[in-house]
């Protein structure tokens, strides 16, 4: 008798990419100056780039990714997932744009990643923009108060929801019912006087129930419908702003096409969506304040609609790339951290900002090295530094206070 062994074919893992195939790269390869003219800063860049370009080519051509701390899925492939100590080595434009408060913080911020909204100009290698310190300022304010409402959206739960739900639907019919409840039906006996008591009873602990629930929730609501409040403010008064114009002598001459070919691509905020919103959220529940929080960030959002772009069996979105600022690319990555629902937090050591996979999980710190540098701090402040004062008491000749008494010696 002949024996065959069969062997079980199994499945090839799939195939594990290091790096998307494409990259978007910053405003320019080099920014090469930056120069501050009153209310202006006239930034000259040389590498121009207005599409995404092979990622094997940018980085043969020294390109930076604009777009390097997102993380891309696409099947059959998987981008290699990235550690949390990496966050600092990466190129973050939105969360630096959300850090620059003050015009050093911007200025500091245009010299790293080029202008946000500007009027600009490139012959096809050098660009020159010009670019308005009061827009930047007014960029940054708007585009915090978008982040801050998708910071307050993410922290309602779907269980959150759930339960006020639950507490509604119990609630209702409950009250409903008891307005029904009239002298007359009790005095014709249609109701019983226990059947009413239990009827208030029941009531009472579902009115207690949905209260104690609404002061429970109360501080996240309030922060979504205070975001929301603010965002559409300055939405408004962004809309409303008239378009400033680029003073042109404020371009070097001996840049002869930048003079000429001088132009801006700056759509108005759309204030229309937003004119009623205050007034609605004023009057609007907690239900409601939640989904005009989402209206009101998706039509943010929706101002900046992504493109599609293949390279082989992989599909890839990117923002709409123009040389008129990296605007686009910031609402793309808020784009990005709003569908993925993660939390930004801000590390207790060195005070980097960094997003945390899980939002229900405490994460204290952004990567490894901090977390093993704070341990060491509290090791030694818990342990040596007390160690080392006892030693120091016994030195001077001062017994340490314990509950034995010390020996006396002759």
């Amino acid at each position: 008798m002949t024996f065959v062994e069969h062997h079980k074919t199994q499945k090839a893992p799939p195939e594990q990419v290091t790096e998307p195939p494409l990259t978007l790269p910053f405003w320019a390869k080099s920014i090469d100056e930056v120069r501050p003219c009153g209310d202006w800063l006239v930034i000259h860049g040389t590498g121009a780039a207005s599409e995404p370009v092979a990622s094997t080519l940018a980085r043969k051509a020294g390109m930076k990714d604009l777009l390097s701390d997102l993380n891309d899925f696409a099947p059959p492939v998987q981008f290699k997932a990235r550690t949390s100590d990496d966050w600092r080595k990466l190129s973050r434009p939105a969360l630096d744009f959300l850090d620059a408060k003050t015009d050093e913080a911007l200025v500091d911020y245009v010299n790293k990643y080029g202008p946000v909204l500007a009027w600009a100009c490139s012959d096809g290698y050098e660009v020159v923009a010009a670019q308005s310190l009061a827009v930047l300022r007014r960029e940054q304010k708007v585009f915090a108060a978008a982040f801050e409402l998708k910071e307050a959206l993410g922290k309602i739960s779907q269980e959150d929801r759930m339960d006020l739900h639950n507490a509604w639907a119990e609630y209702e019919p409950t009250r409903d019912e008891l307005n029904k409840v009239t002298e007359d039906r009790l005095r014709s006996h249609k109701i019983s006087v226990g059947a009413y008591k239990h009827l208030i009873r029941s009531h009472d602990n579902a009115q207690q129930k949905l209260s104690d629930l609404k002061v429970k929730l109360r501080p996240k609501f309030e922060r979504i419908r205070l975001a929301a409040m603010t965002l559409a403010t300055l939405v408004i008064e962004a809309g409303g702003a008239p378009m400033e114009e680029c003073p042109k002598e404020i371009i070097p001459h001996d840049i002869w096409w930048g003079v000429e070919l001088m132009a801006q691509h700056q759509p108005a905020w759309e204030s229309s969506a937003f004119s009623s919103l205050p007034l609605m959220l004023k009057d609007a529940n907690y239900q409601g304040a939640f989904s005009l929080g989402q209206s009101a960030l998706c039509t943010i959002l929706d101002e900046f609609p992504p493109k599609l772009f293949v390279e082989g069996k992989i599909v890839q979105e990117f923002p709409h790339t123009t040389l008129f600022g990296i605007r686009p690319a910031l609402y793309f990555m808020l784009r990005r951290y709003f569908r993925m629902g993660k939390a930004l937090l801000v590390c207790e050591r060195c005070g980097t900002s960094f997003f945390s996979e899980n939002a229900r999980t405490l994460v204290r710190f952004c990567g490894a090295d901090c977390s093993r540098r704070q341990r060491q701090s509290e090791y030694y402040f818990d342990t040596v530094k007390k160690r080392r004062r006892k030693q120091l008491k016994k030195k001077r000749g001062v017994q340490p206070i314990s509950g034995r008494k010390s020996r006396s010696h002759t």
